[in-house]
């Protein structure tokens, strides 16, 4: 098929009227489907060719209006709920295994030998669960006052960041040792 010049060519050559109209709304006529890739992008209907690329006529159009949004047919990630049971009385083995129920994304140093030992979120990328091993004050060189500091305990967030307490604790204690 050769290039098509007007309006007329491109209804005659199997596209439909709508679609003419739109090479003239957008302002780069009929003339810009002089390309069999042009061509192709209005017989398909508009937007990308039977191999899911999009067409050169798209990229002319983009200086004149948005060309449509391709979907990647992927779920927008949600962040899932945490209860303050869902971490209390569990082996830092079982947290792991909630972090994964739950979709949550590992972060952290992945040589370390206990990794991972952090998850954040996978809809806001916020710190979700953090393992820690038993806090001692810097200033003393002891461990806290807070039991539940000084030995191995998790800490989980909801989806805004804020901590989830069991007790009015953010330091939720994990039982059993392991890494």
């Amino acid at each position: 098929m050769g290039a098509l010049t007007t309006a007329a060519e491109v209804v005659g050559a199997g596209v439909s009227t709508a679609a003419a109209s739109a090479v003239a709304a957008l302002g780069i006529g009929a003339a810009a489907l002089s390309s069999p890739a042009d061509q192709a992008y209005f017989a398909n209907g508009g937007g990308f060719n039977t191999a899911g690329a999009p067409m050169t006529v798209m990229q002319q159009a983009a200086n004149n209006a948005a060309p449509p949004a391709a979907s990647s047919g992927a779920a927008t990630p949600t962040s899932p709920e945490i209860t303050p049971e869902e971490l209390t009385g569990k082996t830092r083995s079982e947290v792991r295994d909630l972090a994964n129920e739950k979709g949550l994304v590992p972060k952290g140093d992945a040589n370390s030998p206990d990794h991972p030992r952090k998850w954040a979120d996978p809809a806001t990328n916020k710190e979700r669960l953090r393992l820690d091993r038993g806090h001692v004050d810097p200033t003393t060189g002891k461990p806290y006052n807070n039991p539940n500091a000084a030995g191995d305990h998790v800490h989980g967030y909801d989806p805004n960041g804020n901590s989830i307490k069991v007790n009015g604790d953010k330091h939720i204690p994990t039982i059993g040792g392991g890494i």
